[in-house]
C-alpha cells in the first residue's frame, strides 16, 4: 500500500506548532494592552515575531513542495513500468 501526503507526525507537529503560536502571539497582543510598563513593551512592532513564525512553515512548504504533483505523477510512471503495479484507488496499489 502506498500513499501520498504529508506525515501524521508533520501534521501533529505543525498542529502544536500553531496552537502555541496563538498563545504566544495572544500573550504579546495582551502585553501591548496592557499600561502597565513592567510588563510588556509599548511598540506594535513585537507582533512582527508571531507573523513571522506564522508565515515561516507555509513559505517553506511552498518552496519545497512546489513540483510535488509533477514528481508525484514520475513516481507513479516509474512504478507502473518498473514494478508492474496498477492504480486499484486513490487510495491503494494493487500488484
Amino acid at each position: 500500500m502506498a500513499s501520498y501526503g504529508a506525515p501524521f507526525f508533520l501534521l501533529a507537529f505543525l498542529s502544536v506548532w500553531y496552537v502555541g503560536l496563538t498563545f504566544v502571539g495572544l500573550a504579546l497582543i495582551a502585553s501591548l494592552l496592557s499600561n502597565d510598563p513592567q510588563i510588556g513593551g509599548n511598540s506594535p512592532l513585537i507582533l512582527v515575531v508571531p507573523a513571522l513564525l506564522a508565515i515561516m512553515p507555509v513559505a517553506i512548504h511552498f518552496i519545497f513542495n512546489r513540483n510535488a504533483d509533477a514528481h508525484f505523477d514520475g513516481i507513479l510512471a516509474h512504478l507502473e513500468t518498473l514494478a508492474e503495479l496498477k492504480p486499484e484507488s486513490r487510495k491503494g496499489w494493487r500488484v
